[in-house]
């Protein structure tokens, strides 16, 4: 293990820049991590334009990574279920693991202990993945991942967890279910992957013009149709392809009210929908949306993020090959280039769909 660390970290807003940090020496509770490859989340991107008012910079992003355990404290050794050199997943909700939503597996709304925005000002300052090593209080939420998956398809785990929660878990999504995904960023894509793995049918995915290699790329991890809703007429689609009885389960990922609007209208009388977009500030939660969840009898959820067994059935799928989670990352660069890094996934340059962050080259 190197005495020191390279890691990216964002200064300021847009600005990255690599330093140095010597390697810390683990907790009793806590974990190391050798970061194999990091990529970037869409819940980045606020951080990295200074739109998080919340941030202290300079801080190390990343939380969707795949890596080894390089050491662990005396009491992470106790747990039996992970051991040095092991390949895991970081799912990036660390919780108090003891308070009650903690102690129910759902450390991603623990009151206790938020999601980690330290800033790496702080003692041992690798709280991010974008490094060569990170720094994980309580060894928390990590998951293990074939030795044999490509780093590409392993740092997609929590995108492939999430998709598995969303559509699963809260949606109840069920084989030979109608099922609309709104949006193709990772989270909708893993949405796909989460609906066809329960034999949902048909699959119908949504996006913008500027989305069509993703809604391409959307086809071929399962998905029946493909709606560009800014050349179609989407409800009509939706109407056509389920033989006029509308969507069992719509599953909202894009974070536009417009979005969320369109949703009511793609979802049959006691369907469902699962929310987890979250850019909606000033969403206008109108009379309209109110009376279609009333009169229809809507089953609606918020989603944040996924169940231990929700990220486990992930990481089963990328283990058993049966999708092409590997072709997610369509663009690679190192930590010297994070910049161009976080301009490409944003502006989707040269049909970008996600982008891996190798710490090492």
């Amino acid at each position: 293990m190197k005495k020191k660390s390279r890691a990216g970290v964002l200064e300021a807003p847009r600005s990255f820049v690599v330093r140095e940090f010597e390697t810390p020496k683990v907790g009793e509770e806590d974990i190391l991590l050798e970061v194999e490859m990091c990529t970037i989340c869409g819940s980045d991107l606020p951080v990295y334009k200074g739109m998080s008012p919340e941030i202290q910079f300079p801080i190390i992003l990343g939380h969707e990574l795949v890596g080894r355990i390089a050491d662990m404290g005396n009491k992470a050794k106790d747990n039996d279920q992970l051991k040095v050199g092991d390949r895991v997943v970081y799912g990036g909700w660390e919780g108090c693991g003891t308070c009650r939503l903690c102690q129910e597996g759902n450390s991603r709304l623990c009151q206790v202990k938020k999601y980690p925005t330290r800033s790496c000002t702080q003692y041992p300052h690798l709280f991010g993945g974008m490094s060569e090593y990170m720094y994980i209080f309580g060894g928390r939420d990590l998951h293990k991942i074939s030795q044999e998956v490509p780093a590409e398809a392993g740092c997609m785990g929590n995108n492939v967890g999430n998709g598995v929660y969303y559509s699963q878990f809260r949606g109840r999504v069920k084989k030979g279910d109608a099922v609309v995904i709104s949006g193709v960023g990772g989270q909708g894509l893993g949405c796909v992957i989460g609906a066809k793995d329960m034999g949902a049918s048909p699959i119908i995915v949504t996006g913008l013009g500027w989305d069509r290699d993703r809604l391409d790329f959307a086809k071929k991890l399962g998905a029946d149709y493909a709606i560009d809703v800014e050349k179609e007429d989407p409800v009509e689609k939706v109407k056509a392809y389920t033989r006029g009885e509308m969507a069992d389960v719509v599953v909202e990922t894009s974070g536009h009210p417009q979005a969320l609007k369109m949703a009511m209208s793609y979802v049959r009388p006691t369907g469902t929908i699962t929310m987890v977009g979250i850019n909606w500030p000033n969403l206008p939660l109108d009379g309209r949306m109110v009376n279609e969840i009333v009169f229809k009898e809507l089953n609606v959820y918020g989603a944040l993020g996924p169940r231990k067994s929700a990220m486990e059935r992930g990481i089963q799928i990328i283990n058993s090959r049966k999708f092409p989670v590997e072709e997610f990352i369509t663009h690679r660069f190192t930590l010297s280039q994070l910049n161009e890094a976080f301009q490409t996934f944003d502006e989707k340059k040269g049909k970008c769909i996600k982008v891996g962050i190798n710490p090492w080259q």
